[in-house]
């Protein structure tokens, strides 16, 4: 019998813990269809950005970690508890996709939310079925400032989403941060570490051995310098379709309850 939303959710919930959950954060960023009808990919940014409110009003959770200096909206804010109840009546949105972070009077998005979307567009990956997080849910304009002892306990969430819900093939990081942490922690037979370049603005990827797993680490959306050559470069995009990400795609119909080592 298939485990329901509401089930997955109190799990999120009982791993998290009440100090967790009264954090201002989100957890997801796409629809709940995503948790258990997705297309094998999960998406992972650092955390979400924006200025914890301390007079909280109770609307949308904004963004990633990333363009805050473009974005001249006030963010709307949930913890992370509510954020997980706004969850399930939310069965098909994005808000990468639904949201203008850049200024909402204008109905304009940021650096960031455009380069995303080309990315998925260039993979031929569907964002809006594609289910999307970060590596902390807890809100904060600075990732450096997020204490080292909570890591573990977001990790626990994730492991949670990829070998009991979510079932991924690929993960996708935007950033280092998400990457290395789940580098740090995943234990499968894998290959050496694959570079597109030399330098920390070009992607990278691990597999597992039998090539049934996929990490992938893609530069900031909100870099516009390694994006600039994304957008000039075609190879880019096909190596990663076609070479990373398509092969262990394709194995994942075969076996579609993958699941990851992780060491935690």
């Amino acid at each position: 019998m298939a485990t329901s939303l509401q089930e997955h959710i109190d799990k999120l919930e009982a791993i998290l813990g009440k100090d967790i959950l009264s954090e201002e954060g989100t957890v997801f960023f796409s629809g709940n269809q995503t948790l258990t009808a997705g297309n094998g990919v999960y998406l992972l940014g650092a955390n979400p950005g924006g200025k914890p409110d301390p007079k909280k009003n109770n609307t949308e959770p904004k963004q990633d970690n990333t363009d805050t200096k473009q974005n001249n909206t006030k963010p709307k804010q949930y913890n992370i508890g509510e954020s997980l109840e706004k969850f399930k009546s939310n069965p098909d949105r994005s808000l990468y996709l639904d949201e203008y972070w850049k200024s909402e009077e204008r109905m304009e998005k940021n650096t960031f939310q455009k380069n995303l979307e080309l990315l998925f567009v260039l993979l031929k990956l569907e964002l809006i079925e594609t289910c999307s997080s970060n590596l902390v849910f807890k809100r904060s304009t600075d990732f450096t400032k997020i204490s080292k002892r909570e890591i573990p306990a977001y990790l626990k969430a994730h492991e949670y989403i990829i070998n009991s819900a979510l079932h991924p093939s690929v993960i996708i990081t935007l950033g280092k941060h998400a990457y290395n942490a789940l580098k740090n922690c995943w234990q499968d037979d894998l290959r050496a570490e694959e570079l597109f370049g030399n330098s920390e603005l070009h992607p990278a990827d691990i597999q597992s051995t039998d090539g049934t797993k996929l990490l992938l680490y893609i530069p900031h959306p909100s870099n516009e310098r390694w994006f600039g050559c994304f957008k000039n470069d075609p190879e880019i995009a096909r190596k990663m379709k076609e070479e990373w990400i398509g092969p262990v795609l394709d194995k994942r119909r075969k076996d579609p309850e993958v699941k990851w080592n992780l060491k935690l």
